[in-house]
């Protein structure tokens, strides 16, 4: 018995991507693990990153503390892409993409929304950078996810341009690149999708029956690029790029938590993700931590970062140390 999964290939250099010098790390042994970058806060919201050892947190650009939020990484984590107006919707123009060193030094705009570029319209998701961090592919809506428009542009606010995905609907979340950048992976409905080189949509066939099909937007590469990580929001999983087997990592131990945004540790070895729990100190609010696991051992998640009620913590992206 098999589980299909529908692929869609795509020449990433028509799709505006590009081409990109990095290469999969395929041997990431060497690779050593740094520190853990998210955005926090309540009304308004700042970068911050968390040592995934001790779980101290530190603000990106320090002293100074910098907004921003929906952070992505280049592969060698010098450059830190974000958006800068952080609510589903806004109502005027200035929602931006901007891009700084990873100490927060360089911030600069890449991309600012016209007042007339839509109704309503704002950065959708989490911004992606290419491995290289020349490209950035983000998307916009002007009032609601089926009219989502996916938008490729360099780095130096030069060559905006669409980007065509293929699929009538619009995806659950911004595509990522593989770590050797030819390659896009994005989901529809829970259905997994990859955008590859210039030949024709083809089917994934997941050979081991029962993959979760509700990934959402949660899917993320491993630094390898053999594996795609995604998550259902009571699970984890990790499915092989090839399809050749797929396995649960973990399971949410009760009906009120979640698992959500995982992200791969740079040498490959481990997951960092969000736990999220109602808080009893704030009524309806949710109670967001950072834990973590090690892949050869998946089992109970260790706490990194310990949810605070005062405040929201998300989108942790895992850097390379300096």
């Amino acid at each position: 018995m098999t589980t299909p999964i529908t692929v869609a290939w795509a020449l990433a250099v028509s799709c505006g991507l590009g081409t990109t010098a990095a290469t999969a790390a395929t041997a990431s042994h060497h690779i050593r693990n740094g520190q853990i970058a998210t955005d926090y806060g309540a009304e308004v919201i700042y970068l911050q990153n968390t040592d995934p050892v001790t779980g101290a947190t530190s603000d990106i650009g320090a002293p100074n503390r910098i907004k921003g939020c929906n952070l992505a990484a280049s592969q060698d984590g010098k450059t830190l892409v974000y958006s800068t107006v952080c609510g589903y919707f806004t109502d005027r123009g200035g929602d931006t993409v901007s891009v700084m060193n990873r100490d927060g030094t360089g911030q600069r705009v890449v991309w600012q929304m016209p007042p007339d570029f839509g109704n309503r319209q704002s950065v959708v998701g989490n911004p992606a950078i290419s491995p290289d961090g020349k490209r950035i592919l983000f998307g916009t809506f002007p009032h609601g996810p089926s009219q989502t428009r996916y938008w490729t542009i360099n780095t130096d606010g030069t060559g905006l341009a669409p980007l065509d995905l293929g699929v009538s609907t619009a995806p659950d979340g911004v595509p990522r690149f593989s770590p050797d950048g030819r390659t896009l992976a994005f989901t529809v409905g829970g259905v997994i999708w990859l955008k590859k080189g210039n030949k024709p949509a083809a089917p994934l066939t997941v050979r081991k029956p029962g993959l979760p099909n509700d990934p959402y937007g949660w899917l993320r590469w491993s630094p390898d690029g053999r594996h795609l990580v995604f998550a259902d929001g009571k699970g984890l999983y990790e499915v092989a790029a090839n399809g050749s087997t797929w396995r649960t990592l973990v399971t949410s131990p009760n009906s009120t938590t979640g698992y959500l945004e995982p992200t791969y540790s740079p040498d490959g070895t481990q997951l960092a993700f969000m736990s999220i729990t109602p808080s009893g100190d704030r009524g309806g609010d949710l109670l967001r931590s950072i834990v973590g696991l090690t892949l050869a051992r998946p089992g109970t998640p260790r706490t990194i970062l310990p949810g605070n009620p005062a405040y929201q913590v998300a989108d942790p992206v895992w850097l390379p140390a300096r």
